[in-house]
Formats: structure tokens, sequence, C-alpha cells
């Protein structure tokens, strides 16, 4: 990892905010590792594994009509530099959110050129038009290690359920905004002490090896990936009563 550049000026405010920034870019590292591996297949599939979490809602049973469909990469949520479910503790201070400021300036984001898309339903013909995030690239967020913190510990439904079969739902949690205890670890970079910033940083890759453990394990087992499995269930994911 390249170092941090900090002000000219070197006030401590600013060295620790280098500090907590190096440690959400290591959280933030882990899991994209981990989605990289597991979960990375489902998003690529994202319509269809839509269309099967949703089955009786024509709105999830659609055809990609024009542009780059960005599944949960919508518009404005990589800039959104808040934690979930954390209340104002939860904002970045301004000293940190000038250090992810710094830590971008040099990444080809296109701010405010975000794509454009539209679906079209299958069973009524409606055509509906949505705004991916203006980071999303042809070959995924240019942020990468500086999404914003919902970017990271968000994992839906449908992959969330693939994968409790072999992972269990202890490891997984059960707020689908807070993927493997991610939540408590960006709260604890963003207001909590550095040694406990740490070591919740640390108790969620832990937390992340145990997951990716049991899932090559039954990989090994049957000779199956999560995403094969998925795709060859006779089911799928169970419909939900409600779309995200």
């Amino acid at each position: 990892m390249q170092p941090f550049s900090s002000p000219p000026d070197g006030r401590p405010e600013n060295l620790e905010a280098d500090r907590r920034l190096a440690l959400y870019r290591r959280a933030a590292r882990a899991l994209a590792a981990f989605y990289a591996r597991f979960t990375a297949p489902f998003c690529g599939d994202c319509l269809e594994v839509t269309r099967r979490h949703h089955r009786t809602d024509p709105r999830a049973d659609v055809d990609l009509v024009h542009g780059q469909f960005p599944g949960c990469c919508h518009a404005g949520v990589g800039d959104a530099l808040w934690v979930p479910r954390s209340g104002d503790e939860g904002r970045f201070p301004p000293e940190l959110a000038q250090a992810m400021e710094r830590a971008r300036e040099g990444l080809a984001a296109c701010r405010g050129k975000a794509g454009r898309y539209a679906v079209r339903e299958r069973r009524t013909g409606t055509v509906a038009t949505g705004v991916g995030c203006g980071h999303l690239g042809p070959k995924g967020c240019r942020l990468g290690e500086l999404k914003g913190p919902l970017c990271i510990s968000y994992l839906c439904e449908p992959v969330r359920e693939a994968l409790a079969a072999a992972v269990g739902w202890d490891l997984l949690g059960q707020d689908t905004d807070d993927f493997g205890g991610a939540l408590k670890a960006l709260r604890a970079v963003i207001c909590a002490g550095l040694v406990e910033a740490e070591a919740e940083v640390a108790r969620m890759e832990a937390g992340l090896r145990a997951m990716e453990g049991r899932l090559s394990s039954r990989e090994a087992a049957t000779g199956e990936t999560a995403y094969g499995r998925y795709r060859s269930s006779e089911n799928g994911s169970n419909p939900s009563a409600f779309t995200r």
C-alpha cells in the first residue's frame, strides 16, 4: 500500500485521520477479497438472481434494454460517508472525510456522469429507468478500497441465503447492511480509539477467514461452488415479501 499523504501542517488530528483511513482500507480490502472469491458470480448474474428471489413480483422479472445494470451500485451510494445503523456517530468526522477525498484524488472516478439504464418487465412490458453509481465502470467500481461504508458492508438476501448453508447465520449476521459484522468494525474505525479500532478490524478479518474456511471445505467435499450449487438448485432462494 502506498503511504498516505498528510497536509503540510502535519497536525495530529490529520495524522490520526490517515491512520483511521488505513484501517478503513484494510477492512475494505478484506471484504473485497472475500466477495471476489465467493460472491462475484452472483453479482455478475444479478438480474437472474433477483428474478429467482422475487418470483411473484413482475418488477423483478426484467430484461436489460440498454446501459449497464448496476445491481446494488446506485447513484450516490459510494459517496455516502457514514456507517449505517450508527446514528450521528457513524458519520465521518471532517478530518477523515478530507483524508478520504485526498486518497481518491488520483482515481479516474467519473463524478456526475453516472450511467443510465433501462429494463423492461417481461410480463407487463413496462419500461423502468434508473441511474447507476458514477464510480461504476466497465470493470467494476473505480473506488476500490475507498468505497463508502454501505458499499462494502452490504450483501443482498439471495446471496446471503446461498452462503448460509455452508457458513451458518452465526457468521453471516442477520442484517443485509452488516455482512460478517462489518458495521461494528467500521464504527470503531470512525469513532473508537485506534487500539480498539484495530482490534475490531482484526475480529472482522478472523470472521471472514472462518467463513472462507467453511466455504472452501464445502467446495472441496462437493466439487461445487456456492454459486454453482445455487444455479443447479431447483428452487433457488425463497421469494421475499419485499424488494430492496
